[in-house]
């Protein structure tokens, strides 16, 4: 599919709040679950270097 301009492009046919909206949603996802994981690695690896100091 071409689009003729920009705003066509990110309007997408009427579709376009559902298709980025999925991406921002998605987006979204993967920040939360990037920042979780980076959390519960940094207390894995203090509660390791506790374990190991006693």
């Amino acid at each position: 599919m071409q689009w003729d301009s920009l705003d066509a492009f990110l309007a997408m046919g009427g579709h376009g709040r559902f298709v980025w909206g999925a991406y921002a949603f998605t987006v979204l996802v993967m920040a939360v679950d990037a920042i979780t994981s980076r959390r519960r690695l940094a207390r894995a690896r203090a509660a390791a270097r506790e374990g190991a100091d006693a």
